[in-house]
């Protein structure tokens, strides 16, 4: 898959996901794992759109007022929200480092030779389109 297949890829599955900023933020609950916390994911209307609450990678930690916070599920939570709240501006960047590395390979190709910032942006671009779903 080529960077402009993942970069299509990644606007198509966020436009169909929920809309806005998303945040996340920490629920009490008393479970049978003696988590006292997890988290959540919400829309911008407070909706949850996913939790921790069943998931499988817990790391718990006291909070030093005797209540047991899952440190993994925030951890994954505040990243889930951060990677979607970042995507388009990333989208964004990630189309114009191609555009500029179009117009730097005409001018490698015009000039017959490479240049640094263009071998930087074909790494970055390759990288993108590796391992990608």
């Amino acid at each position: 898959m080529s960077a402009g297949d993942v970069i299509a890829r990644l606007r198509e599955l966020r436009a169909k996901a929920t809309a806005g900023n998303w945040f996340e933020d920490s629920q009490r609950v008393q479970d049978s794992d003696r988590r006292d916390y997890y988290y959540n994911i919400y829309a911008p209307s407070g909706r949850i759109i996913a939790d921790t609450l069943n998931s499988d990678m817990v790391l718990l930690e006291d909070n030093g007022e005797g209540a047991s916070l899952d440190v993994v599920g925030r951890a994954n939570a505040a990243a889930i929200v951060a990677a979607m709240n970042s995507l388009e501006p990333l989208l964004a960047v990630a189309e114009a480092a191609q555009r500029a590395l179009e117009w730097i390979e005409a001018d490698e190709l015009q000039h017959g030779r490479t240049f640094g910032a263009g071998n930087e942006l074909r790494a970055a671009l390759d990288a993108l389109s590796k391992d990608t779903p």
